[in-house]
């Protein structure tokens, strides 16, 4: 490159020129383009962030884990335990003021048998959560609720049992009666979350909320004049999954013992719906806040936020390591105002060194789960959040490249266009711009010997005139190409066509300007054969 600037110079002004230049270029210092390259500090830090993250993950899932096998402790051999849970809702409730009296159970027995309903004083709990066996009667439950299943009734959904807490309500739905004593949102709050810390260590333990939903949108499903209408995205469920095989999936899911505990006298059951499967699964112990977050599944489900914040730390710090090189290096600067310095930023972290990085960091991080899942077995400890933004990072990578070559490429033509004004400015001179580029179309510029070669001829020594007088040429390219087009589809003609178009075509003539004068008169004579000039 400096040996062509060099005669380029000296054909324009000659050896002071040139020797100009050389002194100038000696004492230019390099100007720097605006790019950084992966080095070891580079790849060190992306992995050091990837391998933290990869141990952090490790030691929260395993807390995580520990965590929901404390809370959701099966305590039914340890009964002084369990009613240790249970007197403390129980003695809240008393504190508050809330725990009905014998007076108050015998009123709300009066009130029950106002619409109907016959119960003992004695069935009625201390709390309007585990109110639930009036409902059998009112309702004519094909499902029973039971001591055993009770609890996918108002335990689930907490701002809708709070609510029915603070207004003394008990039911479902919009099937309510106002039973019990009415209490502050904070009272009920704090009832709410002792009474379902003790039944967390109840043998059943507590439904899902989904399990809970899907058995009360049932409900009304078949009773909406009274219980209030279902909501639409199950009256969609029903529409377009209205005979679901349950025996295939309970057995899918939870095997052949799954199955058994549904059967009834050896048979599978008829008839059964969404509802009525939530509740055989709840109360037979299959599935339940026990059985789903001490799984591997709960472990996933439960660490996903925190697989989020763990992958969104990584960006950020690679982030401040794009930050800290763009500021050192100078490409990035303070003092230009908060615009300016986000605009600089946000190009010089879009570059391929920084997207390399946080793919490193990330795939680092996927692996300390994936070599645990293939440890022990357990196929939903993969790192999901860490993955996708690997594989996002890998699906932009060619954007991003490009990106950062359209600017470089910017940078340094407008450095150029800058130091050739400059030189001209001060020397007086006019650099001439490349002959050998001639615009061969409204989009792209094609040198004259491409446009020959896509012409179909291949003769050299024409594509050496083509490059070394292009204005003299260009005139005789295009008329070649006219030549071509006509010839395309007519063999007689494309063999004619093919005389000046031979590799070997010229080779003979050394002299160019004979040359160029010899192919004029060959390329006149075909277009009179093919008709483009008269005879």
């Amino acid at each position: 490159m400096k040996y062509e600037i060099e005669k380029t110079l000296r054909e324009i002004g000659g050896d002071r020129l040139a020797r100009q230049w050389q002194r100038e270029h000696e004492q230019t210092p390099v100007k720097r383009l605006p790019t950084a390259y992966l080095d070891k500090l580079a790849l060190g830090y992306a992995i050091a962030l990837g391998a933290m993250a990869a141990s952090i993950d490790l030691v929260m899932d395993q807390v995580f884990r520990d965590e929901m096998a404390e809370i959701h402790r099966d305590l039914t051999d340890d009964p002084q335990a369990k009613k240790n849970f249970e007197d403390a809702a129980k003695q809240k409730m008393e504190e508050l003021g809330v725990s009905p009296t014998k007076e108050q159970k015998e009123e709300i027995r009066r009130k029950l048998e106002e619409v109907g309903v016959t119960v003992d004083p004695r069935s009625i709990p201390d709390s309007a959560m585990d109110f639930y066996c009036w409902l059998n009667e009112k309702l004519g439950l094909d499902s029973p609720l039971f001591p055993n299943n009770h609890r996918i009734l108002n335990h689930t959904d907490k701002s809708t049992v709070i609510k029915m807490l603070m207004n003394g309500e008990a039911g479902i739905g919009d099937l309510l009666l106002e039973l019990y004593p009415k209490m502050s949102e904070e009272a009920a709050r704090e009832i709410y979350e002792l009474h379902i810390a003790a039944d967390r260590h109840t043998s059943r333990s507590l439904p899902l909320k989904i399990m809970s939903w899907l058995w009360e949108q049932g409900i009304r499903a078949k009773q909406p004049n009274v219980v209030g209408a279902p909501n639409f995205l199950f009256d969609l469920l029903q529409k377009y999954a209205p005979n679901i095989e349950w025996e295939k999936w309970i057995e899918t899911f939870f095997g052949e013992e799954g199955v058994k505990k549904f059967l009834v006298n050896g048979e599978w059951p008829e008839g059964l719906s969404i509802g009525d499967v939530m509740l055989k699964l709840y109360e037979k112990g299959l599935l339940n806040e026990r059985v789903f977050w001490t799984s591997d599944l709960g472990a996933a489900v439960g660490g996903i936020k925190r697989r989020i914040i763990i992958a969104a730390t990584m960006e950020a710090g690679v982030e401040v390591f794009a930050l800290v090189e763009g500021l050192s290096s100078g490409f990035v600067t303070w003092n230009n105002g908060s615009q300016l310095l986000a605009s600089t930023y946000l190009e010089w972290r879009d570059q391929p060194k920084y997207l390399n990085m946080r793919t490193l960091a990330q795939a680092t991080a996927a692996a300390g789960p994936a070599v645990r899942s293939l440890w022990t077995g357990d196929a939903f400890s993969q790192n999901i959040p860490s993955l996708a933004m690997t594989m996002r990072h890998l699906w932009v990578s060619s954007n991003v490249r490009t990106r950062h070559t359209e600017r470089l490429v910017a940078f340094s033509k407008n450095d150029c266009a800058l130091a050739i004004a400059e030189f001209e400015s001060s020397t007086g001179l006019l650099i001439r711009k490349p002959r050998a580029l001639i615009e061969g179309g409204k989009d792209m510029a094609k040198t004259l010997a491409r446009r020959l070669d896509s012409a179909g001829c291949f003769s050299t020594r024409v594509a050496v005139l083509a490059t070394q007088f292009p204005f003299e040429m260009k005139e005789i390219v295009e008329r070649i190409e006219n030549l071509a087009t006509i010839a395309e589809d007519n063999n007689e003609k494309l063999i004619a066509l093919g005389a000046i178009c031979e590799t070997w075509y010229l080779s003979d003539i050394t002299d160019d300007t004979e040359a160029i004068r010899s192919l004029q008169t060959d390329i006149r004579k075909l277009e009179q054969e093919f008709g483009v000039l008269d005879q």
